[in-house]
């Protein structure tokens, strides 16, 4: 019975291999900030290593529209040295197609397009690369199989607790801090009387950003009553501390 599916398994790979030549896939990557601080412009940058099966494209990324906003896309000229045009028909949204029929479709590795964005408030942009869509010369769809996509985020330059929001809280409130190398973390809601509430996280954490989220209850899961709170980040050796008012 177990060779059933195993063989469903090697035929479906075999005909995925030759659907896509059995080449290498379509590589789109992002390189964007993980963090960033308030007032300054930031930029993404989409690369793409490609094999030559593409006539065009469409790249939608997604950000934290309550931390940045798109200003602004300039194209990389990778596409245009290839004969074929990168627009923006919104923005976020990077289009790119070559210009006429051929024998090929885009080929090598190269920038296809810069993104600025705007920094709202300090905290995770959140920037990433979130759906690209495909097309051969014959205008058919290229399988999502052989269109591989990633974000490569940038470590944080330093160690932080951003602002608790919303605050404030009727619910819960979303707890953000970056890492700029590893080691060991606590993060906790402590009352006014500096008792502990509520550990959100504990232990050793490699460098990053990490979420935490506090619904107003304490280590018991029993609600808290309405006040003021204390997040506190103990990470890098340095102490972090963000007031938090809980209404219920």
């Amino acid at each position: 019975m177990p060779s059933v599916p195993l063989r469903l398994a090697e035929d479906w790979r075999l005909k995925l291999s030759q659907l896509s030549g059995g080449g290498s896939p379509e590589q789109f990557a992002l390189d964007a900030p993980s963090t960033v601080a308030s007032g300054q412009t930031v930029t993404a940058t989409l690369g793409l290593k490609a094999a030559g099966r593409m006539q065009g494209f469409s790249a939608r990324l997604a950000w934290n529209s309550a931390v940045v906003e798109p200003i602004e896309m300039r194209s990389g000229r990778f596409i245009e040295g290839q004969g074929g045009l990168v627009l923006a028909p919104r923005l976020g949204i990077v289009d790119a197609a070559l210009l006429g029929l051929r024998d090929g479709g885009i080929a090598g590795e190269g920038d296809v397009a810069t993104l600025t964005f705007r920094v709202l408030r300090a905290g995770d942009a959140g920037i990433r690369l979130d759906q690209v869509i495909a097309r051969d010369a014959a205008n058919q769809p290229i399988l999502p199989a052989e269109i591989a996509q990633s974000s490569r985020l940038e470590t944080p330059l330093e160690t932080t607790l951003f602002a608790p929001a919303p605050n404030p809280l009727r619910g819960a409130a979303a707890l953000t801090f970056a890492l700029a190398g590893p080691g060991a973390v606590d993060l906790a809601v402590h009352s006014v009387d500096g008792r502990r509430v509520r550990t959100l996280v504990s232990g050793r954490r490699e460098a990053g950003v990490y979420h935490a989220v506090w619904d107003g209850r304490d280590d018991e899961r029993r609600s808290v009553a309405p006040g003021i709170f204390y997040a506190h980040l103990s990470a890098g050796g340095r102490q972090f501390t963000k007031k938090m008012v809980y209404l219920r």
